[in-house]
């Protein structure tokens, strides 16, 4: 390994190879967005369960409430 490389991320990715580093961060992408994906769906749950609450249906996306 040339003396220049001292990011952890490069060593790894010259140890496993270009296709092990690219698989790695796939994986760590796709379960970075798998969770922001559960936070939003958590949110819109969230302000759904609030405006029943208060005997309102949330806003449809042309905006009109139901109730």
């Amino acid at each position: 390994m040339p003396k220049h490389v001292d990011s952890g991320a490069h060593a790894f990715a010259l140890r496993v190879g270009h296709g092990g580093a690219q698989a790695v961060l796939f994986g760590v992408a796709h379960a970075a967005l798998a969770a922001l994906l559960r936070d939003v769906r958590s949110v819109r749950t969230s302000l759904a369960q609030r405006a029943d609450r208060v005997g309102r249906v949330a806003p449809g996306p042309l905006g009109e409430c139901a109730r």
